[in-house]
């Protein structure tokens, strides 16, 4: 607790003595908190749209998946119903 008290102590008194270099210390401890945050949601937002890009390429590639299951399934029927018909004749 003593050692809170003299720090406490301190900091008035270089308050009370250099109050223009306290303001620098603090607007620099600002600026650099800003700076930080600035960075840190420029990384996320990066983040965000290179997982959304690689969203969108699995989308497109099931895409593309499901389209030639579809187009083989369909040839396939359309051979099955030819056979049919040529029985059939």
């Amino acid at each position: 607790m003593r050692w809170l008290k003299e720090n406490v102590v301190r900091l008035v008194a270089f308050i009370v003595h250099e109050p223009i270099l306290c303001v620098q210390y603090v607007l620099l401890a600002v600026f650099a908190f800003v700076m930080l945050v600035f960075v840190m949601h420029w990384k996320i937002q990066k983040s965000v749209k290179k997982q959304e890009k690689i969203r969108k390429q699995k989308e497109k590639i099931l895409r593309k998946l499901h389209d030639s299951r579809r187009k083989a399934r369909n040839e396939s029927e359309n051979v099955l119903m030819m056979m049919e018909k040529d029985k059939n004749e």
